[in-house]
């Protein structure tokens, strides 16, 4: 029982670590599409730079999806978990193609293409807030889940009480006999 609660702890601490990372990555996706509309016919210094920082973007992404990979696994092994959710949203962030749109994204400002990168970086955080909202529905899922157990549990502990209670009361009347 106490493992279990552990266990669910730190899922629902890596859900809430995961929502903010795809916050970040979004707001940080926003910041570089900025950055690429207002470096129209910069030197290649500066778009080497912004294809470095989409790069970044890029390995951000693959370890994003390791990391719902990881806190997947770790759903599956708990039995009152929306799994399927989880399962949903990891099918939803493998159709996007993010770390693929992302690497699209920083080929294009080294090729000086801003208008494709900048389509592109729309497209990624577009994706972004969409998984920020799945987390989220996730989330809402994992805490109503958690609301039902402990109202379970409380229904148990009050036919537990009442069930004793009945026993004290028998064995009073016995007692006094």
């Amino acid at each position: 029982r106490t493992m279990n609660l552990l266990k669910r702890i730190q899922i629902e601490q890596k859900v809430d670590e995961l929502m903010k990372r795809t916050e970040e990555m979004t707001k940080m996706q926003e910041e570089l599409e900025r950055q690429t509309s207002e470096s129209k016919n910069s030197d290649q210094k500066s778009q080497d730079q912004l294809a470095q920082k989409q790069k970044e973007v890029s390995k951000s992404l693959k370890e994003l999806e390791e990391e719902m990979k990881n806190l997947s696994e770790k759903m599956k092994d708990m039995k009152d978990m929306p799994n399927d959710q989880m399962e949903e949203m990891m099918e939803e962030f493998e159709k996007q193609e993010n770390e693929e749109l992302s690497e699209q994204t920083e080929s294009d400002l080294k090729q000086n293409k801003n208008q494709s990168a900048m389509q592109k970086q729309e497209k990624l955080k577009s994706n972004m807030k969409k998984m920020g909202q799945k987390m989220s529905q996730l989330q809402q899922s994992m805490m109503q889940q958690n609301q039902m157990q402990t109202f379970t549990d409380m229904m148990k502990i009050l036919d537990n009480l009442i069930s004793l209670s009945k026993q004290q009361e028998e064995l009073r009347k016995e007692s006094q006999n």
